[in-house]
């Protein structure tokens, strides 16, 4: 009798930042917006529309706004303050609204590049299966009222944040950023090795082979994407695995050596540098202070 050979999911670069980021589904709801009425969203909690009827304007704060047809996904991955209109020619605009939750401090930092918009298209021809398969889902789930229902529409939710922001980037729209660096073929595999092993001592020559690129080029290729150069990423991913982990049960010392630190005395300082904070008192801190500590400036 032979068995299947198991293998473990790939992780590549995007997927290791959405796990730490800890994305997660919580609510879903129509938006029916008869012309002229106005529904405000106030800052704070990350959103996806997906019009399914006639076309709604969608304005950030800041007076920026887009015109989404039948079909296509609006993105606000940062949370932004914004309004929803039915677009002008149309009686009354429909969209499905699904709402998210970053469980991280480390949110506010990397979804920073993004923009306060983020609009997706239809393509040229037909529409993107994938939007209405979720949609379909997230119909069905919420009319059958089914054991493990909320489960599957957070799941379905998580699926149309990463597959939007995947399409959206893969169309070359990503600013210089960690999401442009991780879309790269070959940027986004170094990305992938460092996120993996932020303890493995890396080289540039070590990264650059994984491209595989010469040195030179790779150090180029990489700042000129990403945004610093491999080794500054590479150490700002380090004390960041290493806040995570003193989230938790680790002691300093522990999340030193787990992510490459053999002085805990240098891992301090540039623990304090990134944070804002010692170690010890990162550790100590059981309020939401802790969250705060750990954005930048």
């Amino acid at each position: 009798m032979t068995h299947p050979i198991q293998k473990p999911l790939p992780q590549d670069a995007l997927s290791q930042v959405l796990d730490i980021l800890r994305l997660k589904g919580t609510s879903v709801s129509t938006l029916a917006l008869p012309r002229p009425h106005r529904a405000a969203e106030a800052a704070g909690q990350p959103c996806i529309y997906i019009v399914r009827e006639g076309a709604m304007t969608f304005e950030e704060d800041n007076g920026k706004g887009v015109i989404a047809q039948q079909g296509e996904v609006v993105l606000f991955a940062r949370g932004c303050a914004h309004a929803v209109t039915c677009a002008q020619g149309h009686a009354r605009g429909t969209a499905l609204k699904g709402s998210f939750d970053f469980d991280s401090g480390f949110a506010a930092r990397f979804l920073k590049p993004l923009p306060g918009l983020i609009l997706l298209p239809r393509p040229a021809t037909g529409a993107y299966d994938w939007v209405e398969i979720g949609c379909a889902l997230i119909a069905e789930e919420s009319e059958r009222e089914l054991a493990g229902a909320a489960a599957m529409i957070s799941r379905i939710l998580d699926l149309l944040f990463v597959r939007t922001l995947r399409t959206w980037s893969g169309q070359n729209h990503a600013q210089v950023s960690w999401l442009a660096g991780a879309m790269d073929p070959r940027i986004g595999r170094a990305l992938a090795a460092m996120h993996a092993g932020p303890g493995h001592d890396w080289s540039l020559e070590d990264l650059a082979a994984l491209g595989p690129m010469s040195r030179t080029a790779f150090a180029e290729r990489f700042a000129s994407v990403v945004g610093e150069t491999p080794m500054a990423y590479l150490n700002g991913w380090r004390l960041d695995c290493a806040a995570k982990l003193l989230l938790g049960t680790s002691t300093v010392g522990h999340a030193a050596s787990s992510v490459g630190y053999t002085s805990v005395s240098a891992f301090s300082r540039a623990f304090k540098a990134r944070h804002g904070c010692s170690p010890m008192e990162y550790y100590r801190d059981t309020s939401g202070a802790r969250h705060k500590a750990i954005q930048r400036p």
